[in-house]
């Protein structure tokens, strides 16, 4: 088990400002989880040097990096969430990628404080309720599964 110190990130957008963060979760409707904020703000767009997690679902799935938190952004977290909204259940929320066209999101389902979930995005296509598969109940959670 890891925790947030235990991981280290390369390939950063550079810090995103309050400013940025607002405008994220106005546009999103939502508040980020600090646990959360507490890493993105820092390494925003990087990429975890431990970066394999295991899930009910799945065995050895990927953690590529963090969406952007700098909303201009290409890979920021509403750009991805534009482009993928249409195949999105309500209340779920990308905020990192994996190599393969799949997403980490916060599952905003069950109140203000999210859980995450793994987005399948070939189950998606076609049924989007059963793309979404329960990962950890945080994101500091999700930080201490992850290994090299």
């Amino acid at each position: 088990m890891s925790s947030a110190s235990d991981v280290t990130w390369a390939s950063t957008h550079g810090p995103a400002t309050m400013e940025e963060i607002e405008r994220v979760e106005v546009y999103l409707g939502l508040t980020l989880p600090a646990d959360y904020l507490g890493v993105a703000v820092s390494n925003s767009g990087g990429y975890p040097s431990r970066d394999a997690f295991d899930f009910e679902h799945k065995k050895e799935a990927v953690f590529n990096r963090l969406l952007s938190l700098h909303p201009d952004r290409e890979n920021s977290i509403v750009n991805v969430y534009n482009e993928i909204r249409d195949r999105l259940v309500d209340g779920i929320v990308p905020f990192a990628d994996d190599p393969f066209g799949n997403y980490l999101c916060f599952d905003y389902r069950g109140g203000e404080i999210p859980t995450i979930v793994y987005w399948d995005h070939e189950v998606a296509a076609s049924t989007p309720e059963q793309a979404v598969f329960y990962v950890s109940s945080s994101f500091s959670g999700l930080l201490a599964k992850l290994y090299e």
